[in-house]
């Protein structure tokens, strides 16, 4: 994403993929309040590979205190500067050029763009007190304690007293299949622990038809497995299937023995770990899903093997459970 500063108030304006400057609020992105500037004065764009600014106006838009000819599409960069409806007005210093893509912006600190990818967590891995996550249809989600929310263009993020604002990169809209590959089910998935006799060490590798992902052993294995359990107690027990395996997060965390920064850390942890495992395949639920106070694991299909001994089937293979 490309990054303008306004050197009189130091305001930071996220450029999305095709920005609009001017002053009719309805339709464009960066609202000038200055008589100077048209309803639609000027465009920032990228196009093959690079940030360019085109005037629209009657006025003028200024580069580096040239203007800009009608029609021209001036190339901007790192350190350039700009001024739109007159050579006197405020200057927008170019700040970043980077190709527009999803992003967040720091608001109220000095912290450095964050470039999303699959997941990310705020206000840093070591206390994720806020994931970031792309849903199975491609849009962008922040979760909480209190769950999932979905992002739109111009949301402010904040965890404790640090605020990021979102942007998309309102990049051109694909179709779901073109943009996310080929989707699945979440029956299609198949999660296989193999749990030693005193639960001191846990394995998982995930099941695909015939692909197989063996996982290296983590401890948020044991999180997940503790999932498994209470998602398979509550099918014997007849929940249907949004009840099923929810677990209140106060007794979650005493199972685990550990306390609620922890186990968010291992949360984070268990998916960005299968996440990038699963690199090129789109997960149809999160591995795991929050509400208000619990959590469970969004899959259902799972096989427990302690010991030697199979303590829980892959029931759409016809395997017996103990």
């Amino acid at each position: 994403m490309a990054v303008l500063v306004n050197k009189s108030t130091k305001e930071k304006v996220l450029l999305r993929h095709h920005h609009l400057f001017g002053r009719n609020k309805n339709a464009v992105n960066s609202v000038l309040e200055d008589r100077c500037v048209s309803q639609i004065h000027g465009t920032v764009r990228w196009e093959e590979s690079r940030w360019v600014v085109i005037d629209h106006s009657r006025n003028g838009i200024w580069l580096n205190g040239r203007r800009v000819k009608c029609s021209e599409q001036a190339v901007i960069s790192v350190g350039h500067t700009l001024q739109f409806g007159s050579p006197s007005q405020p200057q927008w210093l170019v700040e970043c050029i980077d190709e527009p893509g999803p992003t967040l912006m720091p608001v109220n600190h000095d912290g450095a763009l964050v470039k999303l990818i699959k997941f990310h967590a705020l206000p840093c891995i070591s206390q994720p007190d806020i994931l970031i996550y792309q849903s199975s249809d491609g849009r962008w989600m922040w979760e909480g304690q209190d769950g999932p929310e979905f992002l739109v263009e111009g949301d402010v993020i904040q965890s404790d007293a640090l605020q990021w604002v979102f942007g998309s990169g309102g990049s051109i809209d694909m179709t779901i299949e073109g943009r996310l590959g080929k989707l699945y089910a979440p029956d299609d998935f198949l999660f296989e622990f193999d749990v030693s006799l005193d639960e001191e060490h846990v394995s998982l590798q995930v099941s695909l038809g015939n692909d197989v992902w063996k996982l290296e052993e983590r401890t948020h294995h044991y999180l997940l497995l503790l999932l498994a359990r209470q998602r398979i107690q509550h099918v014997k027990e007849g929940y249907d299937e949004s009840n099923q395996g929810w677990l209140d997060m106060q007794k979650f965390v005493k199972m685990l023995g550990l306390d609620t920064s922890h186990v968010n850390i291992q949360v984070y942890r268990a998916r960005k770990q299968i996440s990038e495992a699963l690199l090129d395949i789109t997960l149809p639920n999160q591995i795991i899903e929050r509400r208000t106070g619990e959590m469970r694991i969004g899959f259902s299909r799972f096989k427990i093997t302690q010991g030697s001994t199979l303590v829980h089937g892959d029931l759409t293979r016809g395997e017996l459970v103990n």
